[in-house]
């Protein structure tokens, strides 16, 4: 009989950047809930400049990783998207990351990146966002927008950490 916290698996979701050998571990575990995937780009050299843990674990090992997931008939794994205007928002990315997931059961997060004046990356215009989501429906590949509140007061994620950290005296 099993001790624990009484979580549906249903409505437990792990979110990684992609730790290769824990997704397989998961994959392995008795009840493992759903799998969320931080991706953000569909070439090694982007991703890495982006999300160090690329270099760790390159996109082949992650998108391999993905394929061998055990998964149920409804289940999907979740494939987060942040959009960088001029980083990983082009037509060419849009069909790359089709190429890439091809065949794997998934589900998609576009998740428009919230300006701010820290970082030095800009949200892609509606446009090339609804394209995206617009292009990946066409595909039959279940995607939504995750528009953030709080933009207009600099409270949308992320940009509160920025603003607190150029308060802070020297």
């Amino acid at each position: 009989d099993d001790h624990g916290l009484c979580f549906s698996e249903r409505k437990l979701t792990v979110s990684t950047a992609g730790v290769v050998p824990n997704i397989a571990l998961l994959g392995s575990a008795r009840h493992r809930g759903n799998l969320a995937i931080s991706l953000n780009a569909t070439t090694d050299k982007v991703r890495s400049a982006i999300m160090p843990i690329n270099q760790k674990y390159p996109l082949e090992q992650l998108i391999g990783a993905l394929r061998a997931y055990p998964l149920t008939n409804r289940q999907r794994i979740t494939i987060e998207y942040v959009l960088l205007k001029g980083v990983n928002d082009s037509i060419e990315d849009r069909k790359r990351f089709k190429k890439l997931l091809h065949g794997i059961s998934i589900k998609v997060n576009l998740i428009p990146y919230n300006s701010n004046t820290g970082l030095g990356f800009e949200q892609p215009s509606r446009d090339v966002i609804t394209a995206w989501q617009e292009d990946l429906l066409a595909s039959k590949i279940n995607s939504t927008v995750r528009w953030s509140k709080g933009n207009d007061i600099s409270a949308a994620c992320g940009q509160l950490l920025v603003s607190r950290d150029k308060m802070k005296p020297k």
